[in-house]
């Protein structure tokens, strides 16, 4: 449990007040975590958390940037990392959020998902280190963010994507 002061903002361009420095916000925080040691080589770990924070958002009706109401910030993150065998690596985590402003003084934004977060992320890295060529090694990972809101108003949203890498590596000593 955490009580604390945020950071209160600075105004975007763009908006009828930009540039305005806004006080410092309290919040709340509430997490729940655990890790288990699958083997020697690998962790796994899950946590749940609740988070009450100040809002800071553009008003769409008066484009005014403002510390305005309440939002929850509600979910669980997961994480497994470490070696999959001698030569194989991961490292793959996920994020499921439930991000709503609870409380506005404009009652058509309450229950809106709050701008700019996605219900969920994940990633999952992997290295596969090659047995006969000693020091060489190959990469592949994805990375995905799910839709996001585009203002307060939930008037449109943002599309999920997915990112990939690949890549390859040689490490060496230095005379």
């Amino acid at each position: 449990y955490i009580e604390g002061l945020e950071n209160g903002g600075v105004a975007p361009a763009g908006t009828a007040n930009s540039g305005e420095t806004f006080p410092a916000a309290p919040s709340e925080q509430k997490e729940f975590g655990v890790k288990y040691e699958v083997s020697s080589r690998l962790l796994l770990t899950a946590a749940y958390f609740d988070i009450e924070r100040v809002s800071s958002f553009t008003n769409p009706t008066t484009n005014r940037f403002g510390q305005d109401g309440l939002a929850r910030y509600k979910g669980g993150e997961f994480s497994l990392t470490g070696e999959l065998s001698r030569n194989l690596s991961i490292y793959a985590t996920m994020l499921v959020l439930d991000a709503k402003q609870i409380r506005a003084s404009t009652a058509a934004l309450t229950g809106r998902r709050i701008e700019n977060s996605a219900k969920t992320t994940w990633s999952v890295f992997g290295e596969y280190r090659l047995p006969f060529v000693e020091g060489f090694a190959l990469t592949a990972g994805a990375f995905h963010v799910g839709n996001r809101a585009v203002n307060a108003a939930n008037h449109a949203f943002v599309p999920s994507y997915t990112l990939l890498d690949l890549g390859a590596s040689y490490t060496t000593k230095a005379i």
